[in-house]
């Protein structure tokens, strides 16, 4: 419905709809619903209007997992107002979505000895370079995520979590006075997380890197 045919047949204080509401479903993000409606309201002014119908957090009466994301009011004049809204959530699950990363790392020591075929095996002076494996993995949950398993050995994975790819192995196979790594192995080493306003639905970014027990 346009809004000249709205307001040429009326417009009340219920919320009118202008058009069929329009739905993204986005493969790493939050799910949107967007719909227009023409309202008055002069009776209470539009911020009370909009805290009536369109309140923050406030459940899509459709779709549970989606809410009222953000609302623009447009003056129409005379009181009446279109209501642009906004409701974020989820549609669709979309369960875990994974990024892999190898970077490079350098480190270097003296008397050690390295299990590479070509190279000598008696210890020496080395400078090795070697791979560091990072798994990031996106996933949507209700509540706040625990902050506990930051930094600790394997961190807390989400139920469900479709496991890590196999490390690296190390290259050397003795260390003279070695350093002690803690924690090692599969290390929770950072943890972002995005709140939807209003509600208790958490976009979350999690990421793993692999860590030698000993290095030089």
């Amino acid at each position: 419905m346009s809004i000249q045919s709205a307001l040429f047949h009326g417009v009340s204080t219920t919320p009118l709809s202008l058009e069929p509401a329009r739905r993204t479903i986005s493969k790493t993000s939050w799910d949107t619903i967007n719909r227009s409606y023409l309202i008055d309201a002069a009776a209470i002014g539009i911020d009370a209007t909009i805290a009536a119908n369109f309140p923050e957090g406030q459940t899509h009466s459709e779709h549970s997992g989606m809410f009222v994301y953000r609302t623009t009011p447009l003056d129409q004049g005379g009181g009446v107002y279109q209501i642009d809204v906004e409701w974020k959530g989820i549609i669709i699950d979309k369960g875990y979505r994974r990024k892999l990363k190898v970077f490079g790392e350098t480190s270097s020591g003296e008397n050690v000895t390295i299990a590479v075929t070509g190279y000598p095996t008696f210890a020496k002076k080395i400078k090795v370079e070697q791979p560091v494996l990072s798994v990031e993995t996106t996933y949507h949950r209700t509540g706040a995520p625990s902050m506990s398993g930051v930094k600790q050995s394997g961190g807390t994975l989400p139920v469900g979590f479709p496991g890590l790819p196999t490390p690296p192995a190390q290259v050397w196979t003795s260390i003279p006075d070695p350093t002690v790594v803690y924690p090692s192995g599969w290390i929770l080493d950072d943890r972002d997380s995005q709140q939807l306003p209003g509600t208790d639905r958490y976009l979350v970014t999690d990421r793993h890197v692999y860590r030698f027990q000993t290095e030089m």
